[in-house]
């Protein structure tokens, strides 16, 4: 479930870009905000909202802190990479 509200979010940030130009760095941007690991704790919080909301309104599941810890990021990466009908 983490991985689809992740490729949905990727997704969603490619469909903003208006500018050819600005797309690889708009994909690379989401995805360290996503993967990577943040100093700033509004970050991780803004990004948890992000996955909390996503999560809840597609599945109708919860967030735990659990999960947040065996989170796998290449996992998540690697189901980001899969066409549509992969998740």
């Amino acid at each position: 479930m983490i991985a689809r509200a992740y490729k949905h979010i990727l997704q969603a940030v490619i469909a903003s870009v208006n500018v050819v130009e600005d797309f690889a760095r708009s994909i690379a941007t989401c995805l360290n905000f996503l993967l990577g690991t943040s100093t700033v704790e509004e970050d991780s919080k803004l990004k948890q909202k992000w996955i909390e909301t996503f999560i809840f309104k597609r599945f109708g599941w919860r967030w735990n802190e659990e999960c947040c810890q065996n989170l796998r990021k290449f996992s998540i990466l690697r189901g980001v990479r899969l066409p549509q009908g992969g998740t």
